[in-house]
């Protein structure tokens, strides 16, 4: 019976971290090129159970005869993102870049997806698909969170260091690590999807040693256009109603098991004056 409550109660607080997940893409629904996290559910290890003191008292332990598998309750396993492309929007707006995949490239988990290069706090390259860039001081580009857009020099590969900036007329400039113009683009990547980890929204880094590492990438970019979350409002809205349900139903096991050991502890085996 109080095995009975832990897993009722393990189901809660999975279904807890599941609703702050779905409810974290909910609110990222307008967030340009932001990919929304697919959280997954697994069980702890089942236990099989054997039936011991049957009548045949000199069955073994391995010979007994089987009950069936118990479960020890579920946890959350993980929330990768979904790399599915956003719709295109028209912005008309200078600062603003999309990436159009390569045709027949399709989004999987273990696939390699292409990124926008930026520069961390630290010196890092960071990725992202949002290009919604804002223009800082000398016209250099730079993501919302103040990541500066790295530049590519002719070969494709990013150079580190540099920065990319727009004159009057919305054309693009690249500058290497010492100032100097080189011609060039803006640094677009392709990385493994599986060997990213996330370091804010929408934005990732590379695996130390990850297999494969960071590539150029053949991903069209088009000035002007953004690249709108992946997030379906609507089936969102769907799953959270899925997790509130299912959140309620654990509570009303856990109600039930405290009823019945309150009456067990209360009544059962009460003898009567």
């Amino acid at each position: 019976m109080i095995r009975g409550l832990y897993i009722a109660a393990s189901g809660m607080i999975a279904q807890q971290r599941r609703e702050e997940i779905v409810a974290n893409n909910l609110v990222n629904a307008s967030t340009p090129g932001y990919k929304q996290d697919e959280p997954s559910l697994r069980t702890f290890g089942d236990l099989f159970l054997l039936r011991l003191g049957s009548p045949a008292s000199d069955i073994s332990l391995p010979l007994a005869p089987g009950v069936g598998p118990l479960n020890l309750g579920a946890t959350m396993e993980d929330a990768p993102p979904r790399f599915t492309p956003g719709p295109l929007v028209e912005t008309k707006r200078n600062q603003d870049f999309a990436l159009i995949d390569p045709p027949g490239r399709q989004s999987r988990p273990g696939g390699v997806e292409a990124f926008f290069a930026v520069e961390g706090p630290n010196g890092q390259i960071l990725l992202t698909r949002d290009g919604q860039f804002i223009e800082g001081p000398n016209g250099q580009l730079y993501t919302g969170d103040g990541y500066r857009v790295l530049a590519a020099g002719p070969n494709g590969q990013v150079i580190p260091g540099s920065s990319v900036a727009l004159d009057a007329s919305g054309a693009v400039h690249t500058y290497d690590g010492t100032g100097a113009e080189v011609f060039g683009g803006l640094a677009v990547v392709d990385a493994p999807v599986a060997a990213l980890q996330k370091q804010g929204t929408g934005v990732y880094v590379l695996t130390p040693g990850a297999a494969g590492g960071l590539v150029p990438s053949f991903a069209q970019v088009r000035q002007g256009f953004l690249e709108q979350s992946n997030v379906d409002p609507g089936q969102t809205m769907v799953q959270m109603i899925d997790v509130v349900r299912a959140y309620e139903a654990n509570q009303k096991v856990i109600h039930t098991v405290d009823q019945s050991m309150d009456k067990l502890v209360n009544q059962v085996g009460r003898v009567n004056a």
